[in-house]
């Protein structure tokens, strides 16, 4: 009787304990702490950039010595907001100043700035990196001489940018970037009383590193 009442004991324990680990596990898979969920890939985002331009208005005006200031490039900043949808996809605005020059002869400063709207293409190489391409429309404004009627030269063409941006944060949201950014050469311009004749506003070649935000939704 007794290795009968033991043997009955010890079914008895056995099931029990899987019992409990049946119950335990029903009440982890119910009722354990939430998992936070991944962080979102779509959203809003502001980037800020800095660099240098390669503006040549050496070049395209001779000779070289009519240009004093910049005259085949400086400082260029700028930013930019977009909406991104997905990892691939985004669209965004932007606007940089680049570099002003000044005019030898006559002390004519010549201030420049552009805007854009562009399609954002990105490829993800590891889980924090993407390469990216960029390609919109832009409007450019050369602006010679600070009195008033300063001349203006308005032009609108095509841009284009390529560049990789690293993403880092708790979850991600934070991205620095580097970027090459290219505006084709403006329309033809008469200026210094049209000694040298119509030549265009020089191209602009854009290279910046910058830092931005994605606000996830």
């Amino acid at each position: 009787k007794r290795e009968i009442t033991m043997s009955v004991m010890k079914k008895l324990i056995l099931g029990a304990a899987g019992l409990a680990s049946v119950v335990m596990t029903s009440a982890a898979v119910a009722g354990g702490p939430d998992v936070p969920p991944p962080p979102s890939d779509n959203g809003v985002y502001i980037e800020g950039h800095v660099g240098y331009a390669r503006v040549n208005w050496a070049g395209v005006y001779r000779p070289v010595g009519l240009f004093n200031l910049n005259n085949r490039g400086g400082v260029t900043f700028g930013f930019d907001v977009g909406y991104q949808w997905n990892p691939h996809i985004a669209l965004e605005a932007g606007w940089f100043y680049l570099p002003r020059t000044r005019h030898t002869a006559t002390a004519v400063r010549v201030s420049d700035w552009f805007v854009y709207l562009a399609a954002k293409l990105m490829a993800p190489v590891t889980d924090a990196f993407d390469l990216f391409v960029k390609a919109g429309i832009g409007y450019r404004r050369t602006t010679f001489g600070a009195a008033a009627p300063a001349m203006m030269n308005r032009v609108v063409r095509a841009v284009f940018a390529v560049g990789g941006q690293y993403h880092f944060g708790s979850n991600g949201n934070w991205m620095i970037n580097a970027q090459y950014m290219y505006f084709p050469s403006g329309s033809n311009i008469l200026f210094a009383g049209g000694a040298n004749g119509a030549r265009p506003v020089p191209a602009a070649h854009l290279f910046t590193g910058g830092i931005g935000y994605l606000f996830a939704m």
